[in-house]
């Protein structure tokens, strides 16, 4: 068995810590000795070892090595387009793609927080050479940066080659591409598969969420999780607990998210929510629990520093909260749920002034959210800002539609026992209060 042989063997065995010292050794000795290695097999173990180091978490010394086997790899296509022998052509077919590697480099960017550099390298492959991978990570970073017709753009190139992949579908939804037009690119391009009729519902309910019409939604993933052969799939589930949430039915909420917890304690996605409804009905063995669960599941994710959040504020830990609260919005800064616990942690600590900032954050980062404008009104009234606080809850109004809770909201100011002048012509605080009290009954009941 050949040295090149050998390391193929420890990297096939996923002996990561074991390929960074051999490779190393083996590339050094490489440079001194050409004989050691073929200049094919020095690219091949010069990208086992970024794999290596990439696994072990050396981040910026893959994207060294794996930038260096680009650099062999050029020299091997030159040689190549001059007719020069480099190998016995057999070995070729086996060497790492290119966009493989430069995909790998875009991970370590992008573990390194470096979302400008991983951009650019995936925009470095050429058009034609960029698999579904390559597109639905450029579409990804390009949402995040705020590039939306970017974004939609890789995400539609995505569903062409690969029509049900579903977070590409959400994705779009939640730029605004209407659920008509989604559908047609995952439906026209499925083959005629039998049991897969839910697809067309679920697109559909995704769309009414994306809409904001999460009565519709909620009705529609129902229906699919009671009588299709969707049942108690935690996805689903936690699309329909989502939609309750977002609808402001905070007690189907808290029994269909119990509900995905008990199947699937290791499901991350949506318990950062269900960590919040635990906290507001003081379920403090429940949020214990949950907590040490996400601990166990997953070491570094949003969801378990807000759990544990949670269970500190209402453990009366606020100093402790406030931390946890900042260390997930450290992990994902378009986390909404973190900046709404630091900013009641906050506003339940009388650092009103602060906690203003954090819910107008929250009201930038998810404007969808009934518990940032929330937030937001109840500090400026406990800082005496009304005018400002009538201004807030109207928008709330206008972001969120006349729903019970946002015109409930609105009702609370003019109910408070302050006289303040009214936006419309005058009327005094109370009787506008009452005004909207009147209209929000007729929506619905009102969650808490």
């Amino acid at each position: 068995m050949s040295l090149i042989d050998q390391v193929k063997l420890l990297h096939d065995a996923g002996l990561h810590s074991n390929i960074k010292i051999m490779a190393n050794l083996v590339l050094s000795a490489s440079e001194h000795n050409p004989d050691v290695l073929t200049m094919p097999q020095k690219y091949q173990v010069q990208v086992w070892y970024g794999d290596a180091l990439y696994e072990e978490g050396e981040f910026h010394r893959a994207e060294t090595v794996y930038k260096k086997a680009l650099q062999i790899k050029r020299v091997l296509n030159r040689s190549r387009a001059r007719g020069v022998p480099t190998t016995n052509t057999t070995t070729e077919p086996d060497l790492p793609n290119e966009v493989d590697v430069k995909y790998r480099i875009h991970e370590c960017h992008c573990r390194l927080k470096q979302l400008k550099e991983a951009v650019g390298v995936l925009e470095s492959i050429p058009a034609k050479h960029r698999t579904p991978k390559v597109n639905m990570a450029l579409a990804k970073l390009y949402q995040k940066a705020g590039l939306d017709r970017s974004a939609i753009t890789y995400f539609r190139e995505v569903l062409k080659e690969c029509p049900m992949a579903l977070e590409a579908v959400l994705c779009l939804l939640s730029l605004g591409v209407k659920g008509a037009e989604v559908a047609s690119l995952t439906m026209s391009n499925l083959p005629n598969l039998s049991n897969i009729e839910w697809m067309t519902s679920l697109v559909k309910g995704h769309a009414h969420a994306a809409l904001k019409d999460y009565s519709k939604a909620t009705q529609v993933f129902k229906v699919l999780e009671s009588k299709s052969i969707l049942r108690d799939s935690t996805e689903l589930l936690h699309s329909l607990a989502e939609s309750y949430f977002l609808g402001g039915d905070l007690t189907n909420a808290m029994q269909v998210y119990t509900r995905l917890h008990s199947l699937d304690p290791h499901w991350t996605r949506g318990m950062d929510i269900y960590a919040y409804l635990l906290a507001e009905e003081k379920e403090i063995k429940e949020l214990e629990t949950l907590s040490t669960t996400l601990m166990n599941s997953s070491e570094n994710s949003v969801e378990m520093w807000i759990a544990m959040g949670y269970y500190c504020a209402v453990t009366k830990k606020p100093t402790r909260a406030v931390y946890l609260a900042q260390k997930a919005f450290m992990l994902d800064n378009r986390c909404a749920q973190s900046v709404i616990l630091k900013g009641n942690v906050l506003k339940d600590t009388n650092k009103i002034s602060e906690a203003i900032l954090h819910f107008r954050e929250a009201v930038r980062i998810a404007p969808h959210r009934f518990e940032g404008h929330k937030g937001l009104v109840d500090s400026l009234m406990m800082a005496h800002r009304l005018k400002e606080a009538i201004t807030t809850a109207g928008n709330a109004c206008r972001t969120l539609g006349n729903t019970p809770r946002s015109l409930t909201l609105l009702s609370s100011v003019f109910a408070t026992d302050f006289t303040v002048i009214s936006v419309c012509h005058g009327v005094t605080g109370n009787r506008q209060g009452k005004k909207f009290t009147r209209k929000g009954t007729k929506h619905g009941p009102v969650s808490p």
